[in-house]
């Protein structure tokens, strides 16, 4: 694999007006940060979402979509393509945090 990356994944989805965003910060294998994933006005129908605006902050451009997953979407994954000075093909998982717990 060239460049293989992990990162952290954070979403907020707002089903009432059936919007996503996510965000993503990427690090190296050697844990080097690589750079940040923000995908922004996603539409929601049904269990999916597309139609959203990929960005990066190293000048990357592109689109994505994505699915929830679980009894209560509580599980999202999706891909994404962007291009701008490199080429880069991703894909992402996250699943719901009880922050009151």
């Amino acid at each position: 694999y060239r460049n293989l990356l992990n990162g952290d994944t954070e979403a907020v989805i707002d089903f009432a007006s059936g919007i996503l965003d996510y965000n993503i910060v990427f690090r190296d294998l050697d844990d080097v940060h690589w750079g940040k994933v923000q995908g922004r006005g996603f539409s929601i129908s049904g269990n999916r979402f597309s139609k959203g605006v990929v960005t990066s902050d190293l000048g990357h451009k592109g689109g994505g979509s994505g699915r929830f997953g679980g009894p209560a979407a509580e599980e999202i994954v999706g891909t994404f393509a962007i291009k701008g000075p490199t080429t880069v093909n991703g894909s992402f998982g996250a699943q719901r945090l009880d922050l009151a717990d």
